[in-house]
This record gives structure tokens, sequence and C-alpha cells, in this order.
């Protein structure tokens, strides 16, 4: 395909480009933006849809310029060096933004496997907490993240960024509690809550079975009362110290390490 350079802030292509930085503009599109080599790598490797690369010459790095050479069927627009910063957030972007076809899952259409692991969270509302969890899904092999209730745009800039492209290799389900208890009971999920209660257990004295998902809330408010009344099992962290919370992502990290371990990671 031809490429193109546009030359002016004007330029309708860049204006649609821009407005994807909206949450709602981005979703009524479908469509998600996406800098730096390495993340559109793994998109790319991840089967996502790829139509359009920004780029500035001047600033490609190699691996931008083999996605240049590699990508034959996808329009590819050059911008000035400004016209670029006004595109791209990062300063270390590799000098190419893609514009992918979005690309949604529904629990009602993901089939666990036989040994399967699920992250389940609530009130996530720190991009950089849910790219470092998307990382960690990514590295214990998780099947998915479930998103519980209102949460921020898991396709934002800073999520792709933080995630390091691990945004494409985790699907991610948005959903309600109850409908997420009712897909765990149907397909024989354990469930784990990671609460401040009386009656929760240490995470490493607890026996995680080979569907097992564990449960996240907000490190200011926790999970909401919903999961007593589920019969979700409450499991903790000791700490020592002072403080009576550990960031989100550390606590998933501790957590799912531990049933990855038992599940025979």
């Amino acid at each position: 395909m031809r490429e193109k350079e546009i030359t002016s802030l004007q330029n309708p292509t860049l204006k649609w480009a821009l407005r994807l930085r909206d949450s709602r503009f981005r979703k009524q599109e479908a469509r998600v933006l996406v800098e730096g080599a390495r993340e559109i790598q793994r998109a790319l490797a991840s089967e996502w849809t790829l139509e359009t690369l920004f780029y500035c010459e001047d600033s490609l790095s190699s691996a931008a310029r083999k996605i240049l050479t590699g990508s034959q069927q996808v329009q590819k627009l050059s911008l000035s060096a400004p016209l670029y910063e006004k595109l791209c957030m990062r300063e270390s972007s590799d000098g190419i933004c893609g514009i992918f076809l979005e690309k949604t899952y529904k629990l009602s259409d993901f089939l666990p496997k036989k040994i399967s692991l699920i992250l389940a969270v609530e009130g996530i509302e720190k991009p950089g907490n849910l790219g470092a969890l998307l990382r960690t899904c990514d590295a214990v092999g998780a099947e998915a993240l479930i998103l519980l209730g209102p949460c921020l745009d898991s396709f934002g800039v800073n999520v792709i960024r933080s995630s390091l492209g691990a945004r494409f290799t985790v699907p991610v389900i948005a959903t309600t509690p109850d409908i997420f208890c009712s897909y765990m009971k149907k397909y024989d999920f354990t469930p784990f809550a990671a609460v401040l209660a009386e009656d929760t257990k240490r995470y490493d004295q607890v026996v995680y079975p080979p569907r097992s998902a564990l449960l996240l809330g907000s490190e200011a408010h926790g999970l909401q009362p919903w999961w007593k009344e589920a019969g979700v099992q409450g499991v903790q962290i000791p700490m020592c110290g002072k403080v009576d919370s550990l960031n989100v992502s550390v606590a998933a990290g501790i957590l799912l390490y531990e049933i990855a371990r038992q599940q025979g990671f």
C-alpha cells in the first residue's frame, strides 16, 4: 500500500486519530491507538488486526523499521516530528504508532481449560496498576483478566504502555459480579479473594484447585461485600510492618504465583 505524508494538523485522518485518546470516541470507533514497536509487535503476534501506521522518519528505531517493511497491506502515514509529538504521548515510542481494530471477548464465549487460572479485579483506577496486573497474568499463564463493574478503559495508552503489550496477550473481559459468580459455578471454579477479614487464611496455607479464580479489589476500598454472600474463600498475605495493605499489583503477583505453582507452573 502506498505511503502518504501528512503535513498539517488539520488533516482529517490525523484529527480522527487524535480523538482516539478520548475513551468514548475510541469505543464508538472500536479502534485502539498503540504507541511503540514492542507493543505493536505483541499485538500483531496475538493476531490483532492492524489498519494504519503513523511514523516519524527521523525517530524510527530499527524495530519500527522492520514493522514498516513487513506491513505490506497497511496504510502508512508519515508525520513530521512536531505532528508526531502531537499524536504520541511517549517520548520513546520508536517513532511509530499503530491503529488496530478493537478485539473484545464475552465471558459466555470463554471456555476454560482443565487447569485454569483467572484474575478478577474490581475498582482498579490507576492505569499503571492495571497494566502491571496484565503483565503478571501473562507471566503466570492466567487465561483471562476479568473487570468487574465500572473500570477505567483497559485500552488506554497508559494501560497498554505499562502492560508492555500484555494487553494484547491476555484476554480482558468486562462483566458484573453476578454474571461472574454464575460463570464460576457453571465451570467449577473455586474463587479466592484477597481481603482483610477475621476468617481468612494465609495464602500459602491454602490448597488451590485446578480451576481457581483470584479476586482483588481496589487498594482504597477492597472488594464490595458481594464476595461474602457468594461464598468466596478469603486469603491474606501476612505483613509484619505498620501498613495494612500492599500495592494491588504486588499482592496479585504473590498470590498468582502461588496458585500457579500449585497448579504445576
